[in-house]
């Protein structure tokens, strides 16, 4: 039986129905910062928001660092998980930078992160290898989760230390 979801995009307190769920962590928390990457370079004013593409594939996934980070894979394609700028809703096109910041590779540090592993983990070997064992590894905290209940131990996430 799957573990029961534990976050949801807005927080939901305690009921009758069960435990309530946290709100989700968002790539920009996880990853401690507001607005970009943290390969990113400084951009002009704030035109531009930042998003993480997990491949270049037609149904790709797209998310702004505001939300949670969708399924990491690497294999042969850890160089298309980029980050990619978009312009902000807020922002008229007229006032808008005519040129976007080049889209960026996503970092092994980052990608790590956002799997809940600590920024400082060591990753071994070269970029495309360290990339594997990031999308073959079981994230930590995912583990936690599907194990508490068969160790018999309790689980409150808050006990966790993320990377961030």
């Amino acid at each position: 039986r799957p573990p029961s979801p534990t976050h949801a995009r807005v927080a939901e307190p305690p009921s009758l129905f069960g435990p309530g769920r946290a709100r989700w962590v968002s790539m920009a928390a996880a990853l401690g910062t507001s607005g970009a990457p943290a390969t990113a370079p400084p951009t002009e004013g704030e035109d531009w928001a930042w998003y993480l593409r997990t491949n270049n594939q037609a149904n790709a996934t797209v998310r702004p660092l505001s939300e949670p980070a969708g399924t990491l894979f690497f294999g042969n394609r850890a160089n298309e998980c980029l980050w990619i700028p978009e312009p902000h809703a807020t922002t008229p096109a007229v006032t808008r930078s005519s040129t976007p910041p080049e889209p960026m590779r996503i970092t092994a540090r980052e990608a790590g992160v956002l799997q809940t592993f600590p920024a400082d983990y060591p990753w071994a070997g070269t970029k495309g290898r360290q990339f594997s064992q990031i999308g073959n590894a079981v994230p930590p905290l995912f583990a936690a989760h599907l194990l508490a209940p068969h160790l018999d131990v309790g689980f409150d996430p808050d006990d966790f230390t993320l990377a961030a």
